[in-house]
């Protein structure tokens, strides 16, 4: 399995090299807003995987041995994340409702996967 995800991770690396100058040259795309919206969540869920499997590797969490804790903790923090995020960006003049939702969504995601992957990890 860790050579097939090496080999495809070669191989995006090869193809992207490769088409990099074709990259540049042309024109910018505009993508649908349900694709961004679908491609910035996937990202987000990516970085918080990894952050949770770098998490769990470099620290211990003594806290979360305490099953009912990292329960709590899996169930509560990507709400309070996503709440935290969107009272910070109100108080912003430009906000708006779409931007409020999409970085609430975004906050949620990222904790979400990163609570997920420690909290199983740990298991």
């Amino acid at each position: 399995m860790l050579e097939f995800l090496f080999w495809l991770l070669g191989e995006l690396i090869f193809n992207a090299v490769l088409n990099l100058p074709l990259m540049l040259w042309r024109e910018r795309r505009h993508e649908p807003t349900a694709v961004r919206w679908m491609v910035d969540l996937l990202g987000t869920l990516a970085v918080g995987a990894l952050a949770g499997l770098l998490s769990v590797v470099v620290w211990s969490h003594a806290l979360l041995v305490w099953t009912p804790l990292r329960w709590v903790s899996l169930i509560l923090s990507p709400f309070l994340a996503a709440a935290l995020v969107v009272l910070w960006r109100r108080r912003r003049a430009d906000a708006t409702l779409h931007g409020l939702i999409h970085s609430g969504a975004m906050a949620f995601c990222l904790t979400l996967s990163l609570v997920a992957v420690r909290h199983f990890s740990l298991a």
